[in-house]
């Protein structure tokens, strides 16, 4: 008897409704930002390179710290990572039944790497620290109040509708935040909601 062929199985991937919307987000609280400044990553990769430290410690400049740690928008302006929104959105899945942190990250994108920063210039927060070796330290950082920015979002409306999108940065921006000192992690710092 000659062997049975297997029935032919058929995969079907249907046409993705891709879809933009912009969403226009409205701060709750101060921005606290931190960026790498380019001085501090230099140091890293001369540490992890094994290089001799020959160099004596600079005074510190806490003008200069305050500069460095707010990301320049091109043309003009401040910026955010807009990376930051999305992973707050995807945090906020943690309080919602039914959908998982993994599906999730695939739900959409924000393709900018920044997004613009509306409101005025930021003021220099001063502030102590606990460094890893238990001993203190102060930090100065970028904090914007008031501040609003938009997140133009791609989605494929077959998997996930823009009110649901909607629903998860409203979560987020009240539960989870953007920035340092965030609800997330302990702070009140970086709330939002949308416009």
């Amino acid at each position: 008897m000659p062997p049975r062929k297997k029935p032919e199985t058929r995969i079907i991937v249907p046409a993705p409704n891709l879809k933009v919307m912009r969403v226009g987000i409205k701060g709750l609280s101060p921005l606290l930002v931190n960026r790498w400044s380019e001085k501090a990553m230099r140091q890293i990769e001369e540490t992890q390179s094994g290089a001799p430290k020959t160099r004596k410690r600079a005074a510190r400049d806490p003008r200069a710290e305050f500069e460095a740690s707010s990301y320049r928008y091109p043309g003009g302006g401040y910026g955010f990572p807009s990376a930051s929104f999305r992973l707050a959105a995807v945090s906020a899945c943690r309080l919602v039944d039914g959908l998982t942190m993994t599906q999730a990250r695939v739900l959409f994108v924000i393709p900018a790497d920044l997004v613009k920063l509306v409101g005025p210039r930021p003021k220099m927060d001063t502030r102590p620290v606990r460094l890893a070796n238990g001993s203190a330290d102060l930090r100065y950082r970028a904090l914007f109040w008031p501040w609003a920015t938009k997140l133009d979002i791609r989605y494929n409306a077959n998997a996930v509708s823009a009110e649901q999108i909607i629903n998860l940065l409203v979560l987020a921006g009240e539960c989870i935040g953007v920035g340092e000192l965030r609800p997330e992690k302990g702070g009140n710092h970086g709330r939002f909601t949308i416009k």
